[in-house]
């Protein structure tokens, strides 16, 4: 018996360079191209980021250029769009709410959506509301990136296990390796914002490198917060020491020559880069928040969000740790990696799909 080729539709803002776009690559470079024809809409601009390049490389993407408030003429146009294609499951991340799931419940076809961060602050407020309409329904699955998400998410919707699943994260293996290098290295890789908090991790190695000159720092990523970094590394000497390279779409080049990963974000739900650095086998330093208490046990440390004596205390006992202790965290960071693959996450995805589709 031919089974049949099922048409989804991924819909996103647009393919800027971040974690919901960076997991939407992901996930359909693993897909079963025999079981689903995939199309991505972005109903934001083209951006020209190498995200975009790569996804398609893989399949269609439809720019709709969208890029002030949506309005009734821009509903329409978007929902026609998505007729054209006509998908038999649509599975919407950030913004893509807003259109994938009015479609789905005028057409009876099932909607999943992913919530790339906590359930606050997954969702604008109009869209959150209208999720909790589908929800109430049985009109829509909602998959959250971690399994410390999930109960956030369960509990904030009001919803069980049925209809709020969680599926991990998962990076390509395969693009990261390792190389020889001099100086200690400590790597950052986010956007640079509020959140991410890099300023902490930057005073935190303020402080070290004054009685330490042999230790650097690499902050990959850019944003608003990109200019108030720079000038802290001006005027406290540190141009030596710390990195800056901005947006780049090989940050294993910076994984391979660094040794402890370092994050200090205010709230995650499962951040992609921690998931990178595991698989090159770097210990982890990061703020207890999210689902980084999944990921980092034995190979790393939690400290409390904004405590920075505890956080540079933390990194000084990476740069005075035994070797064979450091060993010990890398080997165990590589083990934890395993079960953070694209391929593990793709396959997750598409069992959630058949159980939608009716097609266990």
């Amino acid at each position: 018996m031919v089974k049949k080729k099922y048409v989804l539709l991924e819909i996103i803002d647009n393919l800027s360079v971040g974690g919901g776009e960076n997991m939407l690559s992901e996930l359909i470079k693993h897909m079963d191209f025999s079981r689903y024809k995939v199309f991505v809409v972005c109903y934001g601009p083209k951006l020209n980021t190498h995200i975009e390049k790569k996804v398609e490389q893989i399949c269609e993407v439809i720019y709709l250029s969208i890029t002030h408030s949506i309005t009734p003429r821009d509903m329409v146009k978007v929902m026609r769009e998505i007729s054209k294609i006509n998908p038999d499951i649509v599975h919407s991340h950030l913004g893509g709410i807003t259109f994938g799931l009015p479609w789905c419940l005028l057409h009876k076809k099932p909607f999943v959506v992913t919530a790339h961060t906590v359930p606050q602050q997954a969702f604008s407020k109009k869209n959150e509301k209208l999720l909790r309409y589908g929800l109430r329904r049985k009109k829509a699955l909602l998959v959250a990136v971690s399994k410390e998400n999930q109960i956030k998410c369960k509990d904030y919707y009001g919803v069980d296990d049925r209809q709020c699943v969680y599926v991990n994260n998962g990076v390509d293996a395969n693009r990261f390796y390792k190389k020889e290098h001099d100086a200690f290295t400590f790597i950052n890789v986010a956007r640079q914002d509020e959140n991410k908090n890099q300023l902490m991790i930057l005073r935190c190695f303020q402080n070290i490198y004054k009685t330490n000159k042999h230790i650097k720092l690499i902050l990959v990523g850019d944003g608003p917060k990109h200019k108030e970094l720079q000038d802290f590394i001006a005027e406290n000497d540190l141009e030596n020491a710390v990195v800056l390279p901005g947006m780049t779409d090989l940050p294993e080049e910076y994984y391979a020559v660094s040794d402890v990963y370092v994050q200090s974000s205010r709230r995650e739900a499962m951040p992609l880069s921690v998931l990178e650095a595991l698989t090159v086998g770097l210990p982890v330093l990061s703020t207890d928040v999210g689902g980084l208490r999944d990921i980092v046990k034995e190979n790393g440390y939690l400290v409390p969000v904004d405590d920075q004596e505890q956080y540079e205390k933390r990194m000084m006992e990476f740069l005075q740790m035994a070797p064979e202790k450091m060993a010990d965290m890398q080997n165990k960071s590589k083990e934890i990696s395993k079960d953070f693959t694209s391929s593990k996450m793709a396959e997750r995805y598409m069992e959630l799909f058949h159980r939608e589709l009716g097609d266990l």
